[in-house]
């Protein structure tokens, strides 16, 4: 206005205030429709103030006028708050989101920031790796690969963090609100490093086209064009069947026993490691059991959970952290894989799971608590001292799936510096 119309400095001072005499007005009534939607009406004045002191509403399109007017943000960046949302729900509502269903606040600020962005632009948000690998995130990936292009680089936090101080995985997308309704979705490898290669660590990236992902509720981080042709081999060769199938079961003599808990090994045995405090056995919650009617079908899945071929899928699909149930889909018809190498592979599970027990230690430690003394005993195991065993599974597996010696040859070395090199040597971590 000063620049066009000439306008002298109180007059600009006056429109000025003037527009925002309008907008304060035009939030107070967004307000009173707002408040509605909560259940609370505006003649009643203790309550009305008590929501608004509460919620703090902020309307954007009375306090950016300008901006949404024309259609939204060229640009959004942001880091939003990991919280679940039932831990803050008692001090505001939010409603109306697609998102609600995910519990976490960082969906619902990346769902607004979806909103907010005009046709043409960009948003970054830096999101937890659960935002890609969660089951009940597939409505957030949903709502922000709809009708945008996407790059999404995925990060560990051992040996080497994103943050330091902050022990998270993380996920950075990079989205374009696609003018004309054009999308696509690239994604990098789950990336490990060391610190001094950080100055590095961006500019080695490399995204692969994953838009026609076979899970609709995830998005992988494949190393390469080579995985999708390693588990076009499993899905082919799988007849529909997948590990989950199996591992219902909650009857049967023979047991494996798996630990939730995974950094760079998936620790399976077949015998509960050694627990005990005060004398006394104990169970750690971290550890799950699995039952079959059969020892040959049991320690097959145990070669076939071990595995770097399991490994790999785990890492390209997973949290990366934690085993849930969903990371068992790995496709595999075990009948077949019996009928085919099954008693390989069961000698192989045998002589595993017996070399992961003469390479483990039993430490015991002494502690106080609530005036008391305790002993606990613990047993550690060093999974990578048994990898020669673990490759010869891979061996086997690479014939009943048909990979070539390139495919197996990257299966069996994937990741394999970090994985034989931890740094404290321990798979207990």
């Amino acid at each position: 206005m000063q620049s066009h119309l000439g306008m002298d400095t109180r007059e600009f001072a006056a429109a000025k205030q003037e527009l925002r005499s309008r907008l304060r007005k035009l939030a107070d009534e967004l307000d009173r429709y707002l408040v509605g939607e909560y259940g609370v009406y505006p003649v009643k004045t203790r309550a009305y103030d008590q929501w608004r002191q509460s919620h703090q509403p902020f309307h954007w399109f009375a306090e950016f006028y300008g901006i949404m007017w024309r259609g939204g943000f060229d640009v959004i960046i942001g880091n939003p708050p990991y919280i679940e949302y039932s831990k803050v729900n008692d001090t505001y509502t939010v409603i109306n989101y697609i998102t609600a269903e995910t519990n976490n606040l960082y969906a619902f600020v990346s769902e607004r920031a979806r909103i907010l962005l005009q046709d043409g632009g960009r948003v970054g948000l830096i999101l937890p790796n659960s935002s890609i690998s969660a089951d009940k995130m597939q409505v957030l990936c949903q709502t922000l690969r709809k009708h945008s292009i996407c790059w999404i680089s995925n990060f560990a936090w051992r040996p080497s963090k994103l943050f330091e101080g902050a022990n998270m995985l993380l996920a950075i997308w990079l989205l374009h609100n696609a003018i004309g309704g054009g999308k696509a979705c690239y994604s990098t490898r789950y990336n490990r490093w060391k610190g001094e290669f950080r100055d590095f660590l961006f500019d080695t990236l490399i995204y692969t086209n994953v838009s026609d992902t076979p899970m609709v509720s995830r998005i992988s981080k494949p190393p390469g064009l080579i995985f999708h042709s390693i588990f076009k081999k499993c899905l082919d060769r799988s007849n529909g069947k997948n590990l989950l199938s199996l591992l219902n079961s909650k009857n049967g003599r023979y047991s494996l026993y798996y630990f939730r808990a995974v950094l760079y090994w998936f620790k399976v045995l077949t015998k509960q490691p050694v627990f005990r405090e005060d004398g006394l056995d104990k169970r750690t919650g971290e550890m799950k059991e699995i039952m079959f009617s059969d020892q040959k079908t049991r320690d097959i899945v145990v070669a076939l959970l071990s595995s770097n071929l399991y490994n790999l899928y785990y890492t390209v699909w997973s949290s990366c952290q934690v085993v849930n149930s969903s990371d068992f889909c790995f496709p595999a018809d075990i009948p077949l894989i019996v009928k085919e190498g099954g008693n390989g592979l069961a000698k192989l599970s045998q002589n595993l799971v017996k070399d992961y027990q003469a390479n483990s230690i039993i430490q015991e430690r002494h502690y106080s608590s609530r005036g008391r003394n305790f002993v606990m005993h613990k047993q550690y195991f060093f999974l990578k001292k048994s990898k020669y065993i673990i490759d010869e599974i891979d061996c086997i597996l690479a014939k009943h799936y048909a990979f070539t010696d390139e495919e197996l040859d990257f299966i069996i070395n994937y990741d394999i510096k970090y994985r034989m090199g931890q740094e404290d040597g321990s798979d207990d971590e």
